[in-house]
């Protein structure tokens, strides 16, 4: 009876190796492109500007001086920008009440035995279905 050989620069196994690798690692494969566009279109960008808010661009004269921390000693004591803050703030936070309530309110309704569920449970997830319809349509 003959043995079976292997050519001398193969190593048995090696195929199946590689086959559980990508089988282990198919997933990180497949989201490595996404990741890539995600740092490039966002984290990118933001340490970009991160990194420019501490100089002084004059557009006219072109020119690019280091200002430090200049632009951020302005930006803080400046009143609009304190009062941007705040607003931003109160409507951050009355959002947040008034969307969290709302939906804790409308669960627990439709959650209840209600005589006009069948008719209003459509009639609250509509606004919600019709954007992706016609997205879907054009």
């Amino acid at each position: 009876m003959a043995k079976a050989t292997t050519p001398a620069g193969v190593q048995p196994g090696a195929f199946d190796r590689l086959r559980r690798w990508l089988e282990k690692n198919t997933n990180v494969l497949l989201l490595l492109p996404a990741g890539i566009i995600f740092l490039l279109l966002t984290v990118f960008p933001l340490f970009y500007n991160v990194y420019i808010s501490f100089f002084e661009y004059a557009f006219i004269q072109d020119i690019f001086e280091f200002a430090g921390m200049d632009n951020y000693r302005d930006l803080i004591g400046d009143q609009i920008f304190i009062t941007a803050i705040k607003n931003t703030l109160r409507f951050v936070v009355l959002a947040t009440v008034v969307e969290v309530c709302l939906g804790v309110g409308l669960a627990v309704l439709f959650n209840a035995k209600l005589f006009a569920k069948r008719f209003l449970l459509p009639l609250v997830t509509l606004p919600m279905m019709v954007p992706t319809m016609v997205v879907t349509a054009i």
